[in-house]
């Protein structure tokens, strides 16, 4: 059982969230550079960020300015559908 795994999906949505965040930052210049990769990869580990939603955030994060965590709700449930 992972940490994530310990607590409701509300606490992993807020990871998610997060991480989607810190993802919209290192693409501020359009471009995700080996190090922010790496550390990406790493924080989605830690996070325990799934490779299908890890792939989605990367996809549209690129469309979408940083916004609150409610409005972001929105767009997850129809991306993830």
């Amino acid at each position: 059982m992972t940490y994530s795994e310990l607590f409701d999906s509300g606490f992993k949505k807020r990871n998610q969230d997060h991480f989607a965040a810190i993802v919209r930052i290192a693409m501020d210049d359009n471009v995700i550079t080996e190090e922010e990769k790496t550390f990406l990869d790493r924080l989605a580990r830690k996070l325990d960020i799934s490779k299908l939603v890890y792939d989605a955030i990367l996809k549209i994060i690129i469309h979408i300015p940083l916004i609150p965590r409610l409005l972001l709700n929105a767009v997850w449930s129809v991306c993830l559908i």
